[in-house]
């Protein structure tokens, strides 16, 4: 039986509802984790008491906005227990979870005390326990709370003590559940040296807010560089310099913390005839012995190109992103304002054409799968993850990408979204198998002579890519709405 089927979501909006992630991001910009369990046992405290709750600087509308924000994240984190997302990531295996443990208390802001070693390993088991109690239950609760602790009354035999104590020390887990999903998951990860970092680099550069992405959602990617980010930034700046032939500038997008990834945008003169694919590779072997890294290389026509032709990508990285390198020869060129933006319009042209043609590569797929043509099913799957991957980060990031690296266009959506990458998982040999296979289809199934796929791999694969398409439609809905 559901329990929470007759239940009224009471303070979520539209956006809250599509989006229930971002209402555990709003919980922690509202206070840290050690802020939100205070105000929660001061609330705790005239509970067991006969004072009335006052706050000297806002009297009692403190008690009333935590009993508002804990209802908001417990229907938040219920609407995101029914999702994709959240069963994948509940399902999850770590293979070293007890290094990452230890590496997040000595790293993190704030680490919870609360949750045991399986909580913190897996916080969505605890969102699950939280959730075995209606929600009616709680609201009803919080709310018996809240009128306690605004009269001269404390807690009485019509409230049970076993009820008091469970509430309590759930909410309390709920809280550090959703900070750990918040670190790992939802957006930067509040370390112990960048609690000031990101006001004294914008200081110090005299750069805006404006981000290097049109759209954002469930997103890693750290755009700050943190002290120990910026010295490994230089280190691999020399030896890229050094190794490689007319290198003008060199923009440093970003970091992704999860495996630890350099994101580099690389500019070379025309003077250098290697082709910019196999630059990439020349680069990424080359730094690979230091860290990985994801490199966007172009020549400089391309980018004079995309620069006038006001493209969002360059426009943003030039104007926002660190600049790790630029040749003394190199002058930037001047870049006139303009709409920082894709239109409604432009959104929507850009969708039927290449994400509806990603559809119906799926559907095609479908149909070939159905009458045992396992071989151009798959081909069609590719053609359909290709299509998907390569307009949605066209539109939320503003780059136009033409290659058939899945796997390369998957680390350039980490810009944006972890959504796309999570479907697989690269620790279970299964995925890795699976994801192989659909990298491999492209050439494979066209000019491998003895090349046979099986019906069950293809099957697995339909379900993956069919979530790939849903995310990918997902967001551009979101871009159209907002």
């Amino acid at each position: 039986m559901n329990l929470h089927q007759n239940y009224y979501l009471k303070f979520l909006d539209v956006n809250d509802k599509a989006d229930p992630l971002s209402v555990i991001a709003q919980f922690f910009s509202s206070d840290w984790l050690p802020g939100h369990l205070k105000a929660l046992a001061i609330w705790r405290k005239y509970l067991l008491s006969d004072e009335v709750f006052e706050d000297g600087r806002s009297g009692p509308a403190n008690v009333l906005f935590t009993y508002e924000i804990t209802i908001k994240l417990l229907e938040a984190v219920f609407l995101f227990s029914k999702t994709k997302r959240f069963r994948l990531l509940k399902d999850r295996i770590y293979l070293k979870i007890e290094d990452q443990i230890e590496q997040e208390r000595r790293e993190w802001i704030h680490y919870p005390g609360i949750l045991d070693f399986k909580g913190l390993a897996n916080p969505y088991e605890v969102i699950l326990q939280v959730l075995e109690r209606p929600l009616d239950d709680y609201n009803d609760q919080l709310h018996e709370w809240l009128e306690i602790a605004l009269s001269t009354s404390s807690i009485d035999e019509s409230l049970s003590v076993a009820d008091f104590i469970w509430v309590y020390e759930s909410i309390q887990k709920l809280y550090e559940a959703s900070w750990v999903i918040r670190q790992r998951e939802i957006t930067l990860t509040l370390k112990k040296d960048t609690i000031t970092r990101n006001n004294d680099l914008k200081e110090a550069n005299g750069r805006t807010e404006n981000n290097l992405v049109i759209y954002q959602t469930n997103c890693s990617f750290n755009i700050v560089p943190t002290i120990a980010e910026l010295a490994g930034l230089e280190k691999l700046t020399d030896k890229i310099v050094s190794s490689i032939e007319n290198v003008d500038l060199i923009i440093h997008l970003g970091t992704y913390p999860r495996p630890e990834a350099y994101y580099l945008l690389i500019l070379v003169s025309e003077n250098n005839k290697t082709t910019e694919h196999e630059l990439v590779n020349r680069i990424e072997d080359l730094c690979k012995p230091m860290i990985d890294v994801c490199a966007l290389v172009h020549k400089f026509d391309a980018f004079i190109r995309a620069i006038n032709g006001e493209n969002n990508f360059f426009y943003n990285a030039l104007l926002n992103r660190q600049i790790a390198y630029q040749s003394k020869d190199f002058v930037i060129p001047a870049v006139k304002n303009f709409v920082n933006e894709l239109t409604t319009k432009t959104t929507e042209e850009t969708w039927k054409r290449w994400g509806m043609q990603g559809k119906s590569f799926f559907e095609a797929a479908q149909r070939c799968y159905e009458e045992g043509n396992y071989n151009l099913s798959l081909f069609l799957i590719h053609q359909a993850v290709e299509n998907a991957l390569s307009v949605i980060i066209r539109l939320c990031l503003g780059y136009r990408i033409s290659i058939h690296n899945l796997a390369r266009m998957l680390r350039i959506t980490q810009i944006f979204t972890d959504d796309f990458k999570n479907v697989f998982d690269y620790n279970v040999a299964e995925d890795i198998c699976l994801f192989k296979l659909l990298q491999s289809a492209y050439s494979a199934a066209r000019y491998v002579d003895n090349f046979n796929v099986d019906k069950d791999s293809v099957n697995k694969l339909l379900k993956r890519v069919s979530m790939i398409i849903d995310m990918a439609e997902a967001l551009y809905t979101k871009l159209i709405e907002n």
